[in-house]
């Protein structure tokens, strides 16, 4: 998943962490962390309403990227967050 925004640091890479159902961000805490530290990036893991539709869904993931202001995120994705992506993606 790629999506674009504004400008980073050049050579950063931006990366977006998705959760899954019955979940929130707070569930890439660990992994987001480590990569930060090993790698070049900037990581966030918003939290959207995994109990609202898909594309309700995708909104709420939409507000948190274009807030973020990002050129060419990568999308990290687990279960119904690579559902809501891909949606997002779609829209």
């Amino acid at each position: 998943l790629l999506i674009a925004p504004s400008a980073g640091a050049q050579g950063e890479r931006a990366v977006n962490f998705s959760h899954g159902f019955f979940s929130d961000g707070e569930t890439w805490t660990t992994t987001r962390t480590a990569l930060e530290q090993r790698l070049l990036i900037t990581a966030q893991a918003p939290s959207t309403p995994w109990h609202a539709t898909f594309g309700d869904q995708a909104s709420s993931l939409g507000v948190s990227l274009n807030a973020w202001q990002r050129l060419n995120v990568l999308g990290i994705a687990h279960s119904n967050g690579g559902l809501v992506s891909r949606e997002y993606v779609q829209s």
